[in-house]
């Protein structure tokens, strides 16, 4: 890592939606030598006169290498809002590894990580730089419960086998998130992301049970679900860790993972289910050709648009993670955290990543994920941010 940084953390893409938000947070932070950083400095100095603490203001343009570059240099962290990633995230990438600098954003774009991953993960521990994409909503909610649960199995000498993570959501939509995933279908990138190994390197490492795509109730909860539609980016996150966590461990590659949302209970529940994985399928399915794309640009958001300030503190995260072993349920895990997925809570993961970064708590170097870069120190910090987490054991 570099030892001569003018700032702590730059934040990039301070002027995007989520951008703005994590500025605003970690400008709160008062002993933080904090810089946020864009194309538009007249922008960049609106935001920074709203900060609590006034960071210092950067010049960079995401496609024009020297810039970002030159931006990279002077951090010792820099957290990354600017997306789609695939477009505008590689410059950054690679400055961070080449100069040593720890890394974080908020991409849900499995693909392209991988991308990242071959083209520079030698470059990144030779550097030392500690790069965690996905730390948002996408992927640090999953990721760490499953990183609860094996700390339990190792505690009890359990051998995990199933895991199934139940998501109650509620929030708003970000023009960001959905122009990433429009970006993501035009790509041709939807196939690649349903392979769970997408970020395991080796390709002897075996493979989970394909999840269930049509709705099941759930006898341990007693409600009804759908397949989440953030299962197949989060379980190659989680896969990631499994990978990192014990490399050497093929049994360890045969645990599925799966996800799940969870229907209200009461009468028509099971109608619900069907009624919501029709209507994901037909937004999946307007995704694949030019017209429904264009239909979903004009009825969504705008890039840089998002909810209202009521609907982000109104917005919740509520996940269960029930681990098993040869069938018994064994642990449950619980997670909640208040305000908006994907503005709050991403906010918050991603900018207590950054910070716990910018203290040298990083585990490993490379490309990691959220859970293998900083382990309970990331806990303990969504923890002390209010963010709740909490184990039950079934009976033998």
């Amino acid at each position: 890592m570099t030892t001569s940084s003018s700032y702590d953390v730059i934040v990039f893409g301070a002027t995007g939606f989520t951008g703005r938000l994590a500025a605003l947070r970690l400008g709160n932070e008062p002993n933080l030598k904090l810089a946020i950083a864009g194309r538009n400095r007249a922008k960049l100095e609106e935001i920074a006169l709203q900060c609590k603490h006034k960071p210092h203001v950067l010049v960079a343009d995401a496609k024009d290498k020297n810039s970002v570059f030159a931006m990279v240099k002077q951090g010792r962290v820099i957290a990354n809002f600017a997306g789609p990633f695939a477009l505008y995230g590689e410059n950054v990438i690679a400055a961070c590894a080449d100069y040593g600098v720890s890394y974080c954003d908020i991409t849900g774009e499995s693909p392209f990580i991988r991308t990242m991953i071959d083209r520079y993960q030698a470059k990144a521990i030779e550097s030392g730089a500690c790069l965690i994409p996905m730390s948002g909503f996408d992927s640090v909610p999953a990721d760490l419960v499953v990183f609860l649960a094996m700390n339990e199995a190792e505690r009890h000498g359990w051998r995990l086998d199933e895991m199934k993570h139940y998501y109650q959501v509620g929030g708003g939509f970000n023009g960001g998130t959905l122009e990433t995933a429009l970006n993501m279908a035009e790509n041709k990138q939807t196939q690649a992301m349903q392979n769970d190994n997408l970020l395991v390197p080796d390709t002897n490492w075996a493979h989970g049970e394909k999840p269930v795509f049509t709705p099941t109730f759930e006898p341990l909860i007693k409600k009804w679900s759908t397949l989440f539609f953030m299962n197949f980016v989060n379980t190659a996150v989680v896969r990631r860790s499994l990978f990192l966590r014990i490399p050497g461990n093929p049994a360890i590659g045969k645990i599925s993972y799966e996800e799940r949302m969870l229907v209200p209970k009461g009468p028509g529940g099971k109608a619900k289910a069907y009624v919501i994985t029709a209507a994901l399928g037909t937004v999946a399915a307007m995704t694949t050709n030019p017209i429904g794309r264009m239909l979903l640009r004009k009825l969504g958001p705008s890039a840089g648009e998002g909810p209202s300030e009521q609907a982000i503190r109104d917005g919740y995260y509520r996940g269960t993670l029930i681990a098993k072993e040869d069938g018994r349920p064994r642990v449950m895990i619980k997670m909640k955290a208040k305000g908006d997925p994907g503005n709050e809570f991403t906010v918050l993961a991603a900018a207590t990543t950054a910070l716990l970064l910018s203290e040298g708590k990083a585990l490993m170097t490379g490309f990691v994920t959220p859970s293998t870069g900083l382990g309970d120190a990331l806990v303990q910090g969504l923890e002390a941010k209010g963010v709740s987490f909490s184990s039950e054991y079934f009976e033998s």
